[in-house]
């Protein structure tokens, strides 16, 4: 649909409307041989809990642009697109959407559809099973949403979503606070690394509500 509407490719259009504006200088859908030699392998997780690398990693030159896995960035990068949503779509005077359609990514579409409380993996050596958080929850456009107050962490609204490889992060505008814990870990959702996850964003709202008191 992008393509489509913005007659470029995807990397392309990717590129020139929010990599550049963000001043995401190392975001690319092609990784040239510096960045790749930066590239953190994808380890797997071994039967005693340790991890090993392995060999999983993209084509250099694939058919299509994925949308939803096909682009390259540094966590300092990805701080700098959460930056801009924080602040409804600017970032250093770069506005890369309006702040009407932030509020409705951030907005729940699923019109009182239950979220699942488990998601049973259909291939184990990619993820394993997922088990949701017990809070009233929704989707956005393009973000998973907390529907209500995680007490000590995010607040209701907050948008957030994983990658395969073990990758978390959540923006919650109410708050302004933004975080992300990244690995390079299969399968996914290990329970290991979510709890990390989770006690990273514990210790961030405590640093904050600290942060406020001595204020």
């Amino acid at each position: 649909m992008i393509e489509a509407l913005d007659g470029r490719d995807l990397a392309a259009a990717v590129r020139e409307r929010v990599f550049v504006p963000l001043g995401m200088t190392d975001a690319t859908f092609s990784p040239n041989a510096g960045q790749r030699f930066r590239m953190i392998p994808v380890h797997h997780r071994t039967a005693d809990g340790g991890v090993i690398a392995g060999e999983i990693d993209l084509p250099p030159a694939p058919e299509l642009w994925a949308g939803g896995h096909g682009a390259y960035g540094t966590a300092r990068d990805y701080g700098r697109f959460m930056a801009a949503m924080l602040n409804d779509g600017e970032l250093d005077g770069a506005r890369i959407l309006s702040p009407e359609t932030v509020a409705l990514a951030f907005s729940d579409h699923l019109g009182g559809i239950a979220w699942p409380e488990v998601m049973e993996s259909a291939a184990p050596e990619f993820s394993n099973d997922i088990t949701a958080l017990p809070v009233k929850q929704g989707f956005g456009l393009g973000f998973h949403v907390v529907l209500e107050d995680l007490p000590g962490m995010r607040h209701a609204g907050t948008g957030d979503w994983a990658g395969l490889f073990n990758s978390y992060y959540w923006i919650d505008r109410a708050s302004g606070v933004a975080g992300a814990f990244f690995t390079q870990v299969l399968p996914f959702f290990d329970l290991a690394i979510v709890q990390t996850a989770l006690d990273v964003e514990q210790a961030v709202y405590s640093g904050v509500t600290a942060d406020a008191a001595t204020a």
